[in-house]
């Protein structure tokens, strides 16, 4: 069967099987060697930075993107789930993806805002048990000014941490991490 070089344009004979095999067909080693090393120059879907991708990278995935941040700010939908909570995927390196109820892969929006507005206490405060509480009580409503701190033990009984001069909040955090072993 003849059919037309990817990376040329000549036509070249091909058995059946080849064709079921691979999507690209070329002419010789030196067109497929050359295709595989060509990178097209294309921009990132959310920030509109350059990037080099390889033809079948391009083919294979609709959206390009320059690292998983900009695809997770892009594809900011995620679902949600059962509890009225909104769920995202994290990548294994993300300090807040931890936890049994979520499968390990998943964070709840309002522990990422919380995290945009002080990494370092929302990684604690998510290892030591405490929650965040929905002061208007609907669960998807994920504004910064909506949500607040609950210490262990204290969500269902109407003590709020956010009531806490932040200073002392700070003092408490810094006490308990000197205390650890």
């Amino acid at each position: 069967m003849i059919i037309r070089c990817t990376k040329c344009g000549k036509d070249s004979n091909k058995l059946p099987c080849e064709l079921k095999r691979n999507a690209d067909h070329f002419c010789s080693r030196k067109c497929r060697d050359d295709a595989k090393r060509t990178k097209q120059k294309i921009k990132c879907d959310n920030c509109q930075k350059d990037l080099l991708r390889t033809p079948s990278r391009i083919r294979k995935y609709a959206n390009q993107f320059c690292d998983f941040k900009c695809k997770s700010e892009f594809l900011r939908t995620g679902y949600i789930n059962v509890h009225g909570y909104r769920v995202f995927s994290m990548p294994k390196w993300h300090p807040l993806r931890c936890g049994k109820r979520l499968g390990r892969r998943q964070v709840q929006e309002h522990w990422l805002v919380m995290y945009d507005h002080d990494p370092s206490f929302t990684v604690w405060a998510r290892r030591n048990q405490w929650t965040i509480h929905h002061k208007n009580g609907i669960r998807d409503d994920n504004r910064f000014e909506n949500l607040e701190w609950k210490a262990p033990g204290t969500h269902g009984s109407g003590i709020s941490v956010a009531t806490v001069n932040p200073r002392e909040l700070l003092s408490v955090w810094y006490r308990l991490l000197a205390e650890r072993p």
